[in-house]
């Protein structure tokens, strides 16, 4: 490769790398081309990106962004996974492939400018979705309302149900 085109393609990865939040990077040595074929179509399911270049290219590329802390881990053939979302879908996506595929190692990452090591990694991936946090949350904030209006609410429910048990008791006699 050319030495300009390497300088463009560092530009090109130092622009990206910008606008990540998280990065994950796994080493891919024994998996065929079918099944990195495959790991890159999640990936890009979780709307990130999978790149694999040069070591060196990357560890520059990343300096400067907030990638920067993943600079000393890039040795061996390593395969750098980033977004600028989420952290859980691209998580969950690189735990549930490595299940299928032992070949996949987890090497470093960083989600929300935080270095992640292989427990964090199966953390981020059990997380809940983002929605599903969301609802969680809005139940507990309205739960109080609710109880306050259902306890409220339980005198007058008794009172009109001993009416209508008197009502029926006298229409029986």
């Amino acid at each position: 490769m050319l030495r300009e085109n390497k300088h463009k393609l560092v530009d090109t990865m130092r622009a990206e790398f910008q606008q990540a939040r998280n990065a994950f990077l796994v080493g891919y040595h024994g998996l065929n081309v079918a099944q990195v074929t495959e790991l890159r179509r999640r990936v890009r399911a979780t709307a990130s990106h999978m790149r694999v270049v040069k070591n060196r290219l990357a560890a520059r590329a990343t300096q400067d962004t907030p990638l920067a802390a993943l600079e000393t881990h890039f040795k061996g053939p390593l395969a750098l996974t980033y977004n600028a979302g989420e952290p859980a879908p691209l998580a969950k996506v690189l735990i549930e492939f490595a299940k299928e595929n032992p070949q996949l190692v987890f090497r470093a990452g960083i989600a929300e400018a935080r270095l992640v090591d292989a427990a964090g990694l199966q953390t981020l991936a059990s997380l809940p979705s983002r929605e599903v946090l969301l609802a969680r949350l809005l139940g507990m904030l309205n739960s109080p309302q609710r109880r306050l209006v259902t306890v409220l609410s339980g005198p007058l429910r008794n009172l009109v149900a001993v009416l209508q048990q008197v009502q029926t008791g006298k229409g029986a006699a």
